[in-house]
């Protein structure tokens, strides 16, 4: 070993520098794939992790703001439902409803229901019609009120048929107001249930065919 040095120690300075110089470069080397290598690759494995978790995080983030759009959406429609049912009722209570508030509107401006005839439920693609023939007696003032308050209430009610006739008076009523004979029919509406609506398009079909067979 001894020996080697004193060998290098003699060379030139020339040879010498190039004997330090591959010296260093086979260190450099050796440096580079022991452990520099290895430094950039794990590098490199982390940059692309954290990539990927930027991405997997935009992702969530983005199926968040959709979600949350989606839950918007849903409340709005629950909403409009709501108030769809409203105008629209779903159940068949929907004539009892409608008598107890047409009773209520009687009773506010003094009109007096004295017959109420629910006829037969007439059903189109989504929605049944429910006529009421309705008899009452009042002033001219009390039904033109009652009826404004008719036309304004939130569910849907149409009134057909409107007749007024004075009433002959009573024996011993001295009063100058002149009562009517009010006669009318109202008509409210509901939703189909999705069991009515099969049943209405079954029974289309198969008139179809058979007067397609006739």
């Amino acid at each position: 070993m001894a020996s080697q040095l004193d060998v290098i120690r003699k060379l030139p300075p020339s040879r010498l520098a190039v004997v330090w110089l591959g010296g260093a470069l086979l260190f450099g080397a050796a440096w580079y794939f022991l452990f520099y290598a290895d430094a950039v690759e794990a590098r490199e494995a982390a940059q692309r992790a954290v990539q990927q978790a930027q991405a997997e995080l935009a992702e969530i983030e983005a199926k968040e703001r959709s979600f949350n759009a989606d839950l918007t959406a849903v409340t709005r429609a629950e909403k409009e439902i709501e108030a769809a049912k409203a105008v629209l009722p779903l159940n068949d209570a929907t004539i009892d409803h409608l008598m107890r508030t047409f009773q209520r509107e009687a009773r506010l401006v003094g009109l007096t229901i004295e017959r109420w005839t629910p006829g037969a439920e007439q059903k189109q693609d989504f929605y049944a019609k429910l006529p009421v023939e309705i008899s009452a007696r009042a002033s001219w003032h009390q039904a033109a009120e009652f009826l404004r308050r008719i036309s304004a209430l939130t569910q849907i009610v149409n009134v057909e048929n409107l007749s007024m006739h004075a009433r002959n008076k009573n024996k011993g009523d001295d009063s100058d107001r002149v009562m009517l004979d009010v006669k009318f029919q109202a008509s409210t509406f509901r939703f189909l249930t999705d069991a009515e609506r099969s049943a209405s398009k079954g029974k289309r079909k198969g008139g179809r065919r058979r007067r397609k067979g006739g």
